[in-house]
This record gives structure tokens, C-alpha cells and sequence, in this order.
């Protein structure tokens, strides 16, 4: 269980190298479309949806509509109902909870990693769980260094 859960962490490196950067860009947007540190980095906490929040806060810096903006973050993520039914198909002995809780940690990357890995020959939960979680903070952190940034940027050159 626990060197599922390494393993996982492990495989969720090329996931990071890529999450941080893109994370940065976010941060950084956010920050200039005027959300406050705690609402930009609140939609990577709870949101967690790159292309999701990014349409959202380009539609919020727009003024659209609220329910215009839930409606477009769901469309866009649609994919994730079959995303999620593949890889909870490879954990059917899994209790629910656990996997209502783990279905949470699916991106597009953590799928394609859960789905391709030749070393996964069953998807553990531990294993997912590691592969999850570590893609979740690099993400969360990216955000926050760009958010970060954009605060330095606008201090720097006086925009604020």
C-alpha cells in the first residue's frame, strides 16, 4: 500500500514538470484579471480544472454571468464522466468512498498516466491516490508562485 502510494508519487513527475509552469500561467492571469490571492488560488483548491479556470476567469474579468460561466466550466469537463468511469472500472473492488474521494484527483494527465503507465498492471487506489495528490499540490503550488509573481510584476512596475 505504502510503495503503491511512492510509486504513484513517482509516476506523477513528468505530470509536475508540466503542472507548474501551466500553474504559473494561471496564477499570474488570475491575479491580473483582479481576483484577490484567496479567490485565485481557491478555484486550484477546489476547482482544479486548468482549462476550466482559465475560461472562468477570462469570463469573470468579462463581467459574463455566473451561470454562464458554471455552464461553460461544465461543459468543458464533461469528459471527465467517462475519464472517470474507465479508471474507477480498473478500482471496482474499491469501497465507493474511496473512490468518490479519488475521482476528485482526475485530470487529463493523471488519467493518461493512470491508463498508458506499463507498470501499472492493476490500478491500486494507493497507487492513484500518490499519482493524484502530488499533481494536485505541483498545480496548487504553480498557482500560487504565479499569483505571487503577478503581485511582484505589478509592485515592481506600479500597476497596482
Amino acid at each position: 500500500m505504502k510503495k503503491d502510494f511512492k510509486e504513484g508519487a513517482k509516476a506523477a513527475t513528468p505530470i509536475i514538470l508540466g503542472y507548474i509552469p501551466v500553474g504559473i500561467a494561471y496564477g499570474m492571469m488570475a491575479k491580473a484579471t483582479g481576483l484577490t490571492f484567496f479567490k485565485a488560488l481557491s478555484f486550484s483548491l477546489f476547482v482544479y480544472t486548468g482549462a476550466g479556470q482559465v475560461a472562468a476567469v477570462t469570463m469573470l474579468a468579462q463581467n459574463a454571468a455566473y451561470v454562464t460561466i458554471v455552464f461553460t466550466v461544465f461543459i468543458l469537463n464533461l469528459r471527465h464522466i467517462i475519464m472517470s468511469t474507465c479508471i474507477m472500472e480498473k478500482m471496482e473492488n474499491t469501497n465507493l468512498w474511496v473512490r468518490l474521494l479519488l475521482s476528485f484527483g482526475i485530470t487529463d494527465e493523471v488519467f493518461a498516466m493512470s491508463m498508458t503507465d506499463k507498470k501499472i498492471n492493476k490500478l491500486t487506489p494507493s497507487f492513484f491516490a500518490g499519482l493524484a495528490l502530488f499533481s494536485y499540490l505541483s498545480w496548487n503550488v504553480g498557482s500560487a508562485l504565479g499569483i505571487v509573481f503577478q503581485v511582484y510584476y505589478q509592485v515592481l512596475y506600479r500597476r497596482v
